[in-house]
């Protein structure tokens, strides 16, 4: 049975990518990063390691003695981290060397590219999140009246600029009025800013 590995921060997504893997017939190797990700996940996998942030290092060997050469990055890992005095391994220093700066895009992008270095290959993640994977078509229980669709292609421009920026994805609009746009907080908390701000 071919081992996948997942680094795993915080939220659902690592367990729900560790199910479909498991019925895609995968052996599941989880490593979760102390302090980010959900303990549970140890029970939803068939080896699971614990690391410190920053200890690239030890991600590697241990998904290479469990015999993973293919990984998933998923879940939620906060960037405010970086400003803490994280102690990184000699790997974690080469991913935050190599990144162009501390914006969440180029630290992901350097430790792709570190683990692949290594011989970690990263996997496309959608194979995995079958469940997740947003469908065309309507997806509520009406379709969006002429305001919200203004609302939502004024949103869909400015996030691609904020985007194109690397400052963050998500943009809350009300009325024509940007409300929220998403920062270092990240998006759960910039919906729950923006929702609170529009209901005024």
């Amino acid at each position: 049975m071919d081992a996948v590995g997942i680094v795993a921060g915080s939220g659902r997504l690592p367990f729900v990518a560790a199910e479909e893997a498991r019925a895609q017939g995968r052996r599941v190797v989880a490593v979760g990063i102390r302090g980010e990700t959900d303990p549970l996940l140890a029970d939803a996998v068939d080896a699971f390691h614990w690391v410190r942030l920053g200890q690239l290092g030890a991600v590697v060997k241990n998904l290479r003695r469990e015999g993973v050469a293919e990984a998933l990055l998923l879940g939620k890992v906060q960037i405010t981290h970086l400003f803490s005095g994280i102690r990184p391994d000699l790997l974690g220093a080469r991913v935050l060397f190599r990144a162009k700066d501390l914006r969440g895009d180029s630290v992901l992008e350097a430790m792709v590219e570190t683990l692949e270095d290594e011989g970690i290959r990263i996997l496309e993640t959608p194979r995995f999140l079958g469940p997740l994977v947003v469908r065309a078509g309507l997806l509520t229980r009406r379709a969006a009246s002429e305001q919200e669709r203004s609302d939502i292609a004024l949103g869909r421009e400015v996030a691609r600029q904020i985007a194109g920026l690397r400052i963050g994805q998500t943009v809350v609009v009300k009325r024509g009025t940007i409300v929220a746009v998403e920062s270092v907080e990240g998006t759960d908390a910039a919906i729950r800013r923006g929702g609170e701000l529009g209901r005024g």
